[in-house]
């Protein structure tokens, strides 16, 4: 499930892809991400919302549960 994650994630936008690395995988707090893409922490939150849920719209076509995925991506987290 992990390879469909990770297929599922490069298939998304740039834009969208790029908040859920930053803020999954980077660890990186929200008003962190706006500061770095020089963007308005609102915009940003909004960015994120809509990228989980474009994810999870994918990852559901495929029948991938996303409770499972955030456990994984927990136990992947350095």
């Amino acid at each position: 499930e992990l390879a469909t994650l990770d297929e599922e994630l490069n298939q998304l936008p740039q834009k969208y892809r790029d908040v859920l690395v930053m803020s999954y995988f980077a660890q990186q707090t929200n008003q962190e991400i706006a500061d770095q893409l020089n963007e308005s922490k609102g915009a940003v939150d909004g960015r994120i919302r809509d990228a989980r849920r474009m994810l999870r719209v994918r990852l559901a076509r495929r029948g991938v549960e996303v409770g499972v995925l955030v456990v994984a991506i927990a136990v992947l987290k350095p």
